[in-house]
């Protein structure tokens, strides 16, 4: 089902089906989205939502490192120097869509329906690339630590452990408290991670990002009815959650900055390779070298462009 797997069939199916649909109800209540986080920590100061999503990435992490140890080796990877300028592209990318891959989701959930121009640009800028000779002949395969799983889910569990005493000491009652932590957007990205990894066991991991540049590269020839309806699904379960939230208004401009940010970031997936929830939520709890290093050169970047957009006070 992942973008260059098989296809589950039946009741596999369906269960993929359920957890895609789980994930964009997920998707609006909390988020993987790296410019969310970096703009917390710019604005006020705050990690939150980088702890939650670096929990998110553990608990994929553990899941799969430990129910699939043989997944010992990742995409074909270029120099570092790739790397590097597709990290850049992706969070350059972020900043004038406003949001990452997953953060449209959220935005398109909450009735932002400008954001539908991100997924149009993606795939517009993955058939500009389809056949272009984007990356050099000399590739390496991406090797996953044979520890990462167990690495995950010990850091998983000292990085909750706290935080669950921290919410049992601060609650009224102990339910009380376990029940708040669990309706939290926290909890809800803490989710996607263990989403996502159930999805990695059903076949391979799927993003609608990836999934979209692989209908760029094969041209619609492999299962396109088969990712389009996972994708519709993820959008219109994530619009079912954000029913009745106040709608801001859509401009032009808007339209043209999806556009522009979603074709940048598909540019910059090519070139590291992978889009930001894999990295996050694949690729980097399995300790692989491009994806850490991809994810950190991207944070940076959003951190950057956050700062000039506040000095000359662009639209958030």
């Amino acid at each position: 089902m992942g973008a260059d797997g098989i296809a589950p069939s039946g009741a596999l199916l369906a269960l993929a089906f359920l957890l895609v649909g789980l994930m964009g109800f997920a998707i609006q209540r909390g988020t993987t989205c790296l410019v969310a986080a970096m703009d917390e920590i710019v604005t006020r100061r705050s990690a939150h939502r980088l702890r939650a999503i670096l929990l998110a990435g553990l608990l994929a992490g553990a899941v799969t490192g430990l129910l699939m140890p043989d997944r010992s080796t990742g995409p074909d990877v270029p120099p570092l120097a790739f790397t590097l300028v597709g990290a850049g592209l992706l969070g350059v990318g972020a900043v004038v869509n406003r949001a990452c891959v997953v953060g449209t989701v959220a935005r398109i959930g909450a009735g932002e329906w400008a954001f539908l121009f991100t997924p149009v640009g993606i795939f517009a800028a993955s058939l500009l690339i389809a056949d272009s000779p984007l990356l050099p002949l000399e590739t390496r395969r991406a090797e996953t630590a044979p520890c990462a799983g167990a690495v995950s889910a010990m850091v998983f569990g000292a990085l909750l452990l706290p935080l669950l005493a921290g919410k049992l000491r601060a609650g009224t009652g102990g339910k009380g408290a376990v029940r708040s932590s669990i309706r939290s957007p926290h909890a809800a990205t803490v989710g996607i991670g263990l989403l996502f990894a159930a999805l990695a066991l059903l076949a391979s991991p799927w993003s609608y990002a990836d999934a979209l540049a692989h209908l760029a590269r094969t041209g619609m020839a492999d299962r396109p009815a088969l990712h389009l309806a996972l994708i519709a699904t993820l959008l219109g379960c994530a619009r079912l959650g954000g029913l009745g939230r106040p709608q801001p208004r859509q401009r032009l401009a808007d339209c043209l900055c999806c556009f522009a940010g979603g074709a940048v970031m598909a540019l910059g997936a090519a070139l590291v390779p992978g889009s930001n929830d894999s990295l996050l939520l694949d690729g980097a709890p399995r300790l692989q070298a491009h994806a850490l290093l991809a994810l950190a050169a991207m944070a940076a970047t959003i951190a950057v462009g956050l700062q000039v957009r506040r000095r000359f006070r662009l639209r958030q």
